[in-house]
């Protein structure tokens, strides 16, 4: 990507691997952060009370075929999105991970409107980061219920499902 020479300390552009409707912050250190609920979680500009906050570590239920540990589940809600906040742990021997498509499907098999996920680096065992963010547009009434939360890898054969994921 080309970065214009005017590029001062914070500024907004439309990257054309995204949809137009997807806008991304770049910073002079040339990192690049999404923007929107995902983007305060993934910069930790929001905290547990910036938004509603619904700590679902110890109710939701993970698939026993899961690539990947979760180890935290938080869910969040602002006023027009909902986003889920998971903090991974590898399973012994497994190979880097990364997630590349998620799905967040409620009551009657309604889906919700889900964006990227959102992770800072791949999951291996030298990561600092271990979190991934799913983050939806919808309203509270589109949300009522509990969903089942499926994330996969680039080729699809690795994946994580949790089930009785609910919003605040």
């Amino acid at each position: 990507m080309e970065v214009p020479p005017s590029l001062g300390r914070t500024h907004t552009y439309a990257l054309r691997h995204q949809p137009p409707t997807t806008v991304t912050t770049l910073t002079e250190s040339g990192l690049i952060f999404p923007r929107a609920l995902t983007g305060l979680l993934a910069t930790g500009l929001m905290g547990e009370k910036g938004v509603t906050p619904k700590n679902l570590s110890e109710s939701v239920v993970q698939h026993p075929r899961n690539a990947v540990r979760v180890v935290r589940v938080f869910s969040y809600r602002s006023t027009n999105s909902v986003a889920v906040e998971l903090k991974l742990e590898l399973i012994p021997g497994m190979e880097p991970w990364r997630a590349v498509r998620a799905e967040l499907e409620g009551p009657g098999r309604r889906a919700l409107r889900v964006k990227p996920p959102w992770q800072r680096e791949q999951l291996r065992y030298e990561a600092k980061d271990r979190r991934v963010v799913i983050e939806a547009e919808a309203t509270e009434a589109e949300t009522r219920g509990s969903f089942t939360l499926k994330v996969w890898d680039a080729d699809g054969t690795r994946s994580l499902i949790l089930t009785g994921v609910v919003f605040p």
